[in-house]
């Protein structure tokens, strides 16, 4: 249910495994027997514009539990392995009130057990007065609605490293939530709704982040279609693939129309999602490769290349890979749809290995290429790498799977007044990112930190035989984080 980007409206259908049936192969593609090359070129921003504010009239009271009605706002992916999920807030009253500020949480799962939690606020969401309108009690998800507001909760799926959270974590099946200044709670069922691919909140080692109060959009008085729902989408995609390497398959575009479907400048946004129904392992967008082509004719289809990097710590079993494109504001077309099957890295009993030799003319090396750096910046007294942190590093990603010899050497920095043990945890945090969301052996990467005094972190890409400035010693592993005490209901 994040507004801040496309998942709103355009990837509940992206996602939906219902909206429509595609082919693995598109014969009709047949007559272009090279894929245009895929780019790894990202979009200036998928955000949907904010919505402005309502002004609150002087008086308005504060909304109590009794005012409200809670409904589940579905479970959608977030970036990192994460997922989050909504609860929207309609008023039940003939009179506006006000929420403002973090709601308490309470977990529980199918039998009513009480889940332990411990939650913190989420990073990057604005915490300023919501108004809630008269008469909006039936709201509903997916469905926007002016006069309403939103929470979401952000939780792991998987470690640090990408891999299964071990103990597994308890599955939550309903909620009890507080909101400030009333010591009531409202129980919500999670998963009500037959869009939804999850259908229980289970986060990793029982940390849940808790936004702010939001604004849920308005509608728009005309909806906006999408330019690209006539066109056809179909994939071609291995039937297998292992994890820790490099997925790559074919998207066709077939324009089952009478007319030229053209393309913008610059090209348009697509989405890629792999999941099932407990796990997920990619949600990426980029700009589609349309230079080659900039319209696609009546009857024509159009094949493109596409690659996705499936972590090392993906958990084996078969997935359902979704491709459409995502155009903010829009109700998109039907997704193509495929199946792979992830498989894991088996080594037998005696830990066997094959060998071969070959004859191999040496020549002189040629002086290793210059390292290169990508600098990203923090907030103060934060080590959490967010999205504008995530579009540099996702480019850092693409160098280290050009260059397989490559390796990564990350610099964490601490600033005037800040705790030094910051700057190994933002190293840190940008190695787990690397690793457990782009698929980076972090054998690949180092971190180091610096005596120079910032908010940032300076991430090389050093080719073989290259190194870095010795400046920043290796860095210390941070101390593991201690989880946050059990916020009580606000007050």
């Amino acid at each position: 249910m994040q507004i801040r980007v496309v998942a709103l409206v355009a990837l509940a259908v992206l996602l939906c495994g219902c909206a429509a049936t595609s082919s693995l192969r598109d014969n009709s593609a047949a007559a272009q027997p090279t894929p245009i090359p895929w780019i790894s070129a990202t979009p200036a921003s998928l955000l949907l514009p904010t919505p402005t504010p309502t002004p609150i009239p002087p008086g308005t009271r504060v909304c109590r539990a009794a005012d409200l009605n809670l409904v589940f706002g579905g479970i959608g992916a977030l970036t990192g392995g994460q997922l989050s999920a909504g609860i929207i807030y309609g008023n039940r009253t003939a009179t506006a009130c006000v929420l403002q500020g973090l709601i308490g949480v309470k977990l529980f799962d199918a039998r009513g057990r009480q889940i332990a939690l411990t939650t913190a606020p989420a990073d990057g969401m604005s915490a300023n007065p919501i108004l809630v309108q008269p008469g909006t009690a039936d709201v509903q998800a997916h469905t926007p609605m002016a006069g309403v507001a939103y929470t979401e909760l952000h939780w792991d799926t998987h470690d640090g490293a990408g891999n299964p959270c071990v103990p597994a974590p308890p599955q939550g099946t309903s909620l009890a939530v507080t909101v400030p200044g009333d010591q009531a709670s409202l129980r919500v069922v999670v998963g009500n709704d037959p869009l939804d691919r999850w259908s229980a909140i289970i986060p990793c080692y029982s940390r849940i982040a808790v936004s702010a109060f939001q604004a849920w959009p308005a509608p728009e008085v005309v909806p906006t279609p999408d330019p690209y729902a006539a066109l056809a989408i179909s994939l071609d995609v291995p039937a297998t693939i292992k994890a820790g390497s490099l997925l790559r398959y074919t998207v066709s575009l077939r324009n089952a129309t009478t007319d030229p479907i053209n393309f913008p400048d610059p090209c348009p946004v697509y989405g890629e999602w792999a999941a099932n129904t407990s796990a997920a392992f990619a949600k990426n967008f980029y700009l589609l490769n349309c230079g080659p082509v900039r319209a696609i004719q009546p009857g024509q289809a159009v094949r493109f290349a596409m690659e996705m990097a499936v972590p090392s710590g993906t958990e084996a079993g078969r997935y359902t890979l979704a491709w459409n494109f995502a155009y903010p504001g829009a109700l998109p077309g039907p997704p193509g749809t495929a199946t792979v099957t992830v498989t894991g890295t088996v080594t037998d009993d005696r830990n066997q290995t094959a060998s071969s030799a070959a004859n191999v003319n040496v020549e002189a090396a040629a002086a290793p290429p210059a390292p290169t750096s990508q600098g990203i910046t923090f907030k103060r007294g934060s080590a959490y790498v967010d999205n504008r942190a995530k579009a540099v590093l996702d480019g850092v990603a693409l160098q280290l799977t050009q260059q397989a010899d490559a390796t990564a050497v990350v610099v964490g920095h601490s600033d005037k007044g800040e705790a030094k043990s910051l700057a190994a945890r933002r190293a840190a945090n940008v190695k787990t990112y690397l690793s457990s969301a782009k698929g980076i052996d972090p054998k690949r990467i180092e971190t180091r930190t610096s005596a120079t005094p910032g908010k940032t972190a300076e991430v090389w890409v050093v080719p073989a035989g290259a190194s870095v400035p010795e400046e920043a010693p290796p860095a210390q592993q941070p101390p593991p984080a201690t989880p946050p005490a059990e916020q009580p209901p606000p007050q």
